[in-house]
């Protein structure tokens, strides 16, 4: 049987979701997928190619963000203690926040992406 988990369960996966998938594509944005575009423009791909592998990094992070916020829900959720409960979200929170810290610092993006 499917377990369900109401509105409060439903809010937390979207915490966790948004948070811990900001880091997630950031991450997957500023590596594999710049090497993957870089590869296929020094090979002469054409813009159709690159725009499909690109949609399949996309996809990918979707399922994979899915899957962490399900786990990162389910795990708050069952946790007995203050610690788990607000711990985890607050682990989500923190991946949110060293993204955006990456994302606002442009020192940090030029050198991540191997112009620095």
């Amino acid at each position: 049987m499917k377990k369900t988990y109401g509105v409060r369960g439903t809010l937390i996966f979207l915490w966790h979701w948004v948070f811990s998938g900001f880091l997630l594509g950031t991450l997957t944005l500023m590596g594999p997928v710049r090497w993957a575009t870089d590869a296929m423009r020094a090979a002469g791909r054409s813009d159709q190619a690159e725009k499909t592998v690109v949609l399949a990094f996309i996809a990918a992070l979707a399922a994979v963000s899915i899957l962490l916020a399900r786990r990162l829900t389910a795990a708050t959720l069952a946790a007995s203690g203050r610690a788990g409960r607000l711990g985890l979200p607050a682990l989500s929170l923190a991946m949110f926040l060293a993204a955006m810290a990456f994302w606002m610092n442009p020192k940090m993006m030029a050198g991540a992406g191997g112009k620095g």
